[in-house]
């Protein structure tokens, strides 16, 4: 889509913020959004993935890249046990990748009281894993940082729940609870196909639902090569069932006084594995683990860590396939200050990424060995209760390997500058 369009539904959706402001909202009806804008400078980074490259960071050396986005969620509970919320965005980006306007989530949610402290929890439809110690804020944004780290930018790229999940959830004392939850999910079944092939990244984008996001340019998926079949516009991270199974998910949480919280979840979207028309089926199971601390009353300083480690794969195991583990992990620690105007944070990401399939069957095409960290540091300045400007510093340094000329190393900085409205 023409950048210039972009530009005019983001200046639609902000005119029309505006007016629905003003009017009352019906019982249990909720709207809101955001307007957000960035100016992001490239310092000695290589060429991104977004336009083919090697970086992880999205811009290139060198550049000065603008991205505009307006998301806008509408959320009606008209009752404890029955509510539904939908949201979406459209955007203007630099790079001319995906879908410049598309549907984020879409679900049903309620609570039942069962007593005695209990009650139970279900959601159903299309949406974010609540996994996510970072991305907190409506329509799953970070209060802390623009870009996301290497954990939540695979899952704002590659994973969402469609399906059904319920939870039991105890509470009791002081802001205390126990929830335990399981979910069966489909239509996620090209997962893990960009860990295997591109590797982590580090960005603020978030995939849209039935959008296609590009592949590098590997050999094997080339023509001619052994998984030439994969549709030459890359990757839909989720869109249609494409091998008539359901994966499941199951998790566990444990809050302490609204200030410690715990979470452990297993994935699996038991994927054959096979070819589906023009996607490669993605045999993928993970372990996710998460941690959120605020060490002081006032809630000033938050410490954040969140552990993915897994598997994933496709194609016949006895001949040409690609099999990976992964190793994805952050944390970040934030100060607020006791006026709620400044925040300060700071993250350090580590990724391991070993290929498994070249180990055991050599004649495999294409390396996927990849370790590599990333920092960033962010500040944040609340100028208006509904007012943001910010200004973040990243830096990415990942080693991948390669079937000749040794492996890879790609390096990179980026400085940016950004403003972001909430209504």
């Amino acid at each position: 889509m023409p950048r210039s369009f972009s530009l005019c539904l983001l200046a639609l959706a902000g005119w029309a913020a505006f007016p629905l402001l003003a009017q009352p909202v019906g019982e249990g009806v909720v709207l809101r959004g955001t307007l957000s804008s960035q100016a992001l400078l490239g310092r000695d980074a290589d060429t991104s993935w977004f336009t083919g490259g090697p970086g992880r960071l999205p811009v290139d050396h060198d550049d000065t890249n603008w991205f505009g986005e307006a998301r806008l969620e509408l959320e009606w509970r008209p009752r404890r046990a029955f509510g539904v919320a939908i949201w979406g965005l459209a955007r203007s980006e630099a790079y001319d990748v995906g879908e410049d306007f598309g549907i984020g989530e879409a679900k049903m949610f309620g609570t039942f009281a069962l007593g005695n402290a209990w009650q139970l929890n279900y959601t159903a439809g299309h949406y974010f894993p609540p996994t996510s110690m970072e991305n907190t804020d409506p329509t799953w944004r970070s209060p802390y940082t623009r870009r996301f780290s290497v954990v939540n930018s695979w899952i704002g790229e590659e994973v969402r729940h469609t399906g059904v999940a319920l939870a039991l959830d105890r509470e009791w004392g002081d802001q205390n609870s126990w929830l335990v939850e399981g979910s069966l999910l489909r239509g996620n079944d090209t997962q893990g196909t960009l860990l295997a092939w591109r590797g982590a990244s580090i960005s603020h984008r978030v995939s849209l639902y039935q959008e296609w996001l590009p592949l590098p340019a590997l050999g094997s998926i080339r023509p001619g090569g052994v998984f030439a079949l994969q549709d030459q516009r890359g990757t839909q991270p989720f869109g249609k069932e494409l091998d008539d199974r359901w994966g499941w998910s199951a998790r566990s949480a444990f809050e302490w006084r609204g200030r410690l919280y715990f979470q452990a979840q297993l994935n699996d979207n038991r994927g054959d594995r096979r070819l589906a028309g023009t996607q490669y089926v993605w045999e993928t199971r993970y372990t996710h683990l998460g941690f959120s601390w605020d060490p002081d009353p006032s809630r000033n300083w938050t410490w954040l860590a969140e552990w993915i480690n897994g598997e994933s794969g496709m194609g016949d195991r006895t001949g040409a396939h690609v099999q990976i583990d992964f190793t994805l992990a952050y944390t970040l620690l934030s100060y607020r200050s006791p006026n709620r105007r400044w925040r300060f944070s700071a993250r350090y990401d580590r990724v391991d990424i070993v290929d498994l399939d070249r180990k055991r069957l050599p004649v495999n095409p294409d390396a996927g060995d990849e370790d590599g960290n990333a920092t960033t540091v962010s500040v944040v300045f609340h100028w208006r209760p509904n007012l943001q400007l910010d200004i973040e510093y990243n830096t990415a340094s990942f080693e991948r390997a390669r079937l000749d000329n040794g492996p890879l190393q790609s390096d990179g900085a980026a400085l940016g500058l950004g403003v972001l409205y909430r209504f």
